[in-house]
């Protein structure tokens, strides 16, 4: 445990670093060397998992969306949760049960507003935060908590409307995403104003 709250401790830094905007707060759920064993939501439902520590990101600078089409605007803060499990930043060994399909060491759970197909908005907004994210099964011991975040961004940023969750907001921003996508809120290029010919003069 002393080398896993080390290495923590390390990683906040160079999470301020790199994010020198957002803030962030801790709260720890360890006793002695074990975590505690907590419930968490996933896209396949609730999982019992040993927590370490749990970060509440505030203030994460990214373009999204929230509302809902046609009355869709954007949306560059985010708020969420990244819960630090007792093998952290190990993966699990799927091969042994119990076999996991989520072999990554960590879990979030958004809690923001948002129109997005593989996040659903928070728990103040009436659903549950969940997010089906890439992450959960591709994962690699070399990850840090500065790159957890700029890969959240990156999920943020780059809807997957091919994989929603299976709730209504996500559904329908799947399709939304799909066939019509965020084309909608980019600026169109401003054409110059050319003042008045005067004859002669090129």
């Amino acid at each position: 445990m002393k080398w896993l709250l080390g290495r923590l401790s390390n990683e906040e830094e160079s999470l301020l670093k790199s994010f020198p905007n957002l803030t962030f707060e801790k709260q720890d759920y360890f006793s002695g060397e074990r975590g505690k064993i907590m419930k968490l939501m996933s896209p396949r439902g609730v999982e019992k998992l040993e927590v370490v520590r749990k970060y509440t990101i505030k203030g994460l600078r990214a373009k999204g969306f929230v509302g809902r089409p046609p009355n869709l605007r954007e949306s560059n803060l985010h708020d969420f949760e990244i819960y630090i499990l007792r093998n952290y930043p190990y993966s699990f060994e799927s091969r042994e049960p119990p076999y996991r399909l989520y072999v990554a060491p960590i879990r979030t759970r958004y809690l923001s507003n948002i129109f997005h197909p593989n996040i659903e908005p928070g728990p103040s907004y009436g659903y549950d935060g969940v997010v089906c994210w890439a992450a959960y099964q591709a994962w690699l011991p070399v990850m840090t908590l500065p790159k957890i975040v700029e890969a959240f961004k990156m999920l943020i940023e780059n809807p997957n409307p091919d994989d929603p969750l299976n709730v209504d907001v996500c559904l329908e921003a799947a399709r939304w995403f799909k066939y019509k996508g965020v084309k909608l809120f980019e600026k169109k290029p401003s054409i110059p104003r050319r003042g008045p010919r005067v004859l002669g003069v090129r």
